[in-house]
């Protein structure tokens, strides 16, 4: 008898998994391309991150900087991380050649409660195995609470400026009594609480890459039983993740029967799925027009969207604004260099026109040589740090290890 229903209740479990899955939504995977929550701090790719203060910030030091060097975008990685800064300043990121210096603070705290839970188990059993009583009691148990808050700062290596600033907050609870063991600790608890709120200051200061769920909808209601099984045969393929078939599908129940709401709301999906957001929001609103106005999925879907459009904008707005930044910086580091080059040649000219070639040439290229005037000599190295005179006609420059000697007004003798 306690076989038989040991497998009645096997079986019965077996059935309510079956069920869960069956009504489990169909949903299709969207590849989102999404903007910093910060953009301003997006601009700052080389990173360094300093000591974070506080009980909990050696832990949350190296979340961050894990954080940072895994960072990437579209298969890019998006910061370098910088070492070697003598202080936790923007001075000393600038002096290290970073873009930026991630600062701040981390406070772990903790706290637990001793509580008594009831329980109930079966103290005598009939011969059919039936609980004739039952014996109930309390135990002790505990719960342990870990909060941890993190207040994050990046300044910009330039001014110092705050780009980012913002104060995040994660907290976890284990529960366990005498007669459970428990099964986390507190370092677990704290290393998950820190690592999450890493990966939210990232996606903060940085572009990211996310996956997004579109409910497909399985609803034939409405269709010719030919045309509904076709539909029904492409949510199938969408359950299995072939996204292409199932899209096939629904184009072609959707040119022998336009405008059934539901079709054209999973046609959004496909659209969606390939990155074509203005085709998913037209097919999106028109599945709303259509009867789908009230249904949640489709206003969730107009949402999704809707964002995902503003996302991308976004991104190529940056992606803009960071070309043209570029462009003028070229333009000014060429213009800079004509500029250069334009008074280099205006001073040759100047030293030929006045000393002929050769000696011009060794004056740009500040030698020193034999037969060159004291004034020759001061346009090639400028004022000497010493001068000794030997003789009423006869002197010695000192340029650091370098002597000068003139004779009569003329360079007789350099020795370097």
């Amino acid at each position: 008898m306690i076989r038989k229903r040991t497998a009645a209740a096997l079986a019965i479990g077996v059935i309510l998994v079956a069920l869960g899955a069956a009504c489990a939504p169909t949903q299709v995977a969207i590849n989102a391309r999404l903007p910093a929550n910060f953009p301003e701090a997006a601009e700052l790719r080389r990173i360094s991150v300093a000591p974070f203060e506080g009980n909990g910030g050696a832990d949350f030091t190296g979340a961050m900087r894990a954080e940072i060097v895994a960072a990437t975008f579209d298969g890019q990685r998006h910061f370098t991380l910088v070492d070697g800064l003598s202080s936790p300043s923007a001075s000393a990121a600038r002096q290290a050649n970073a873009q930026g210096i991630l600062t701040g603070s981390v406070f772990i705290d903790r706290s637990r409660n001793n509580f008594r839970e009831g329980r109930r188990e079966c103290s005598a059993r009939n011969n059919d195995h039936e609980c004739v009583r039952w014996h109930e009691y309390e135990v002790n148990c505990t719960a342990e609470t870990v909060s941890a808050l993190v207040s994050p700062n990046l300044l910009r290596a330039s001014d110092g400026a705050s780009v980012y600033a913002s104060q995040k907050r994660g907290e976890r609870t284990s529960r366990w009594c005498t007669d459970r063991q428990r099964n986390t600790t507190d370092e677990a608890m704290i290393a998950a609480i820190l690592a999450n709120i890493a990966t939210e200051v990232r996606r903060d200061i940085a572009p990211y890459n996310s996956v997004l769920n579109a409910t497909v909808s399985e609803t034939s209601d409405g269709l010719p039983r030919a045309l509904a099984a076709q539909f029904d045969l492409a949510v199938d393929a969408a359950k299995a993740s072939n996204v292409t078939a199932a899209c096939e599908t629904w184009r072609s129940v959707d040119a022998a029967q336009p405008n059934h709401t539901w079709t054209v709301y999973n046609l959004g999906i496909c659209a969606e799925a390939q990155g074509d957001y203005v085709n998913a929001q037209a097919l999106y609103q028109r599945a709303s027009q259509l009867g789908g106005a009230s249904n949640r999925q489709v206003v969730a879907s107009i949402q999704r969207v809707g964002r995902l459009m503003g996302a991308e904008q976004q991104l190529a707005a940056e992606e803009t604004a960071r070309r043209l930044e570029s462009e003028a910086q070229a333009r000014r580091a060429e213009e800079a260099a004509q500029r250069l080059r334009a008074t280099q040649n205006a001073r040759r000219s100047d030293l030929v026109s006045r000393h002929g070639v050769a000696v011009a040439d060794a004056i740009l290229a500040g030698q020193v040589s034999a037969g060159m005037t004291p004034q020759q000599v001061l346009e090639a190295r400028g004022q000497p740090s010493r001068r000794e005179d030997l003789t009423p006609t006869e002197q010695i420059w000192h340029y650091g290890s370098e002597r000068v000697m003139f004779s009569n007004g003329r360079v007789t003798f350099v020795r370097r």
